[in-house]
């Protein structure tokens, strides 16, 4: 680690993801998207509080890229070895101007302490005893789990403990509603850290307005019983309303002819594993395109028919959007779940050979984002497939290198 002690990187968050924070659990993904992440030169003063106002004031470089990048939250890894802080967030309860964290890479996920920095933002606490101001209900919890002969402890992430006192921190924001292995990791007047997220989740997810990206998927089945005729639907949001749509079907994933120009597509389809894509224009120019491949076979299709039912509720709306598009370094892939299920996605070019595949393992419900390196791949257009239960979707990416 020796040749990293200089190593500085800003992290810029952009807030609007959470479902409900009635079932916080993890920080990171049902919370934030990393809007991006650039290396920095900044000459520390050893005083934690000293820098992180010094950040957030004197460089005027590092706001303008949070703008550039449309992100509500700046957070900044380092080596450097503060002695009296793992961390430190600009202001609890933070506005747009506080919306600043510092914290130890070796801390920042051992301790959990950028989620915890983070949950400060959002007007989480530690608890009242150690002098913190803010709202009294917005408190860390610690708590025991007992499995004779021993006993287990362990604190919410906003909670703090003094040293030696043998308690864990576990990825859990302080909720009553939430239990952890069997106890309850929060209460309605001391310990709801859930509820103030909830309460500030809009003013912080407003700090930097999030961009108007246009986002299509199908919503239909994924299984059909030969010469069955059957429905799918585009779902859409975002861009300038005046939309216009196209339906096409391929046997290969690249080579597409046109179904339809309506907003739902109601027909047969021709081959035993179609893919069927759907292009949605908006009327400031924004194009966003939704593939999914059905399979049809199966006889009457009783068997298949309620076996693509579940797969499109475990899937729920699935692929979403690709950003950015056209991509240089790196492709973050935004998706939702309807429930747990395995998720993997497969890169593949033009001639559509493989060019990897990315195993992001059992995912829970709710909005998720993963990221591709797109560092290696040559300029062009590549296909990303992701595979989730057994239903396929697909979308386009454009590698574009920057000049």
């Amino acid at each position: 680690m020796d040749g990293l002690k200089g190593y500085k990187k800003l992290n810029y968050v952009r807030v609007g993801d959470l479902k409900s924070a009635q079932k916080v659990g993890s920080m990171i993904e049902p919370l934030c998207n990393i809007a991006g992440y650039v290396p920095i030169d900044l000459t520390e003063t050893g005083d934690i509080r000293a820098d992180i106002d010094g950040l957030a004031i004197n460089r005027p470089d590092v706001e303008q890229l949070r703008i550039n990048r449309q992100a509500d939250i700046v957070l900044l890894l380092t080596y450097n070895d503060y002695p009296l802080a793992r961390g430190i967030v600009r202001q609890i309860e933070a506005n747009r101007a506080g919306a600043y964290a510092i914290s130890k890479v070796g801390a920042a996920a051992n301790n959990y302490t950028l989620a915890h920095e983070v949950g400060h933002i959002f007007g989480g606490i530690h608890e009242t005893s150690d002098g913190t101001i803010g709202s009294i209900y917005a408190q860390g919890k610690r708590f025991d789990v007992r499995r004779r002969p021993f006993v287990y402890r362990y604190s919410t992430i906003m909670h703090t403990w003094p040293s030696g006192s043998g308690y864990s921190r576990v990825l859990r924001f302080s909720n009553p509603d939430v239990t952890y292995d069997g106890v309850s990791t929060g209460d309605a007047a001391t310990a709801n850290v859930a509820r103030k997220i909830n309460e500030r989740f809009a003013v912080v997810a407003n700090f930097e307005p999030s961009p108007n990206i246009l986002t299509t998927y199908i919503q239909g089945r994924s299984s059909i019983a030969s010469g069955e005729v059957a429905t799918w639907e585009s779902i859409y949001s975002c861009g300038q309303p005046g939309y216009t749509f196209e339906w096409a079907q391929s046997e290969d994933g690249f080579v597409y002819q046109v179904l339809a120009t309506t907003e739902n597509y109601t027909g047969t389809l021709p081959y035993e594993e179609t893919f069927l894509r759907l292009r949605v224009t908006s009327a400031d120019g924004q194009v966003a395109e939704s593939d999914i491949v059905v399979f049809t076979g199966g006889g009457s299709g009783g068997h298949s028919r309620k076996h693509a039912q579940k797969s499109i509720e475990q899937v729920a709306s699935g692929l979403e959007v690709i950003y950015p598009n056209p991509s240089d370094e790196q492709a973050l892939v935004r998706y939702s779940l309807g429930a747990a299920c395995p998720v993997s996605f497969e890169l593949v070019n033009q001639t559509g050979q493989t060019l990897g595949i990315y195993k992001a393992g059992v995912q829970q419900p709710g909005q998720h984002t993963y990221p591709i390196n797109t560092s290696d791949l040559m300029e062009g257009k590549y296909t990303l497939k992701m595979v989730a239960a057994d239903v396929v979707q697909s979308k386009h990416l454009l590698i574009l290198r920057s000049k």
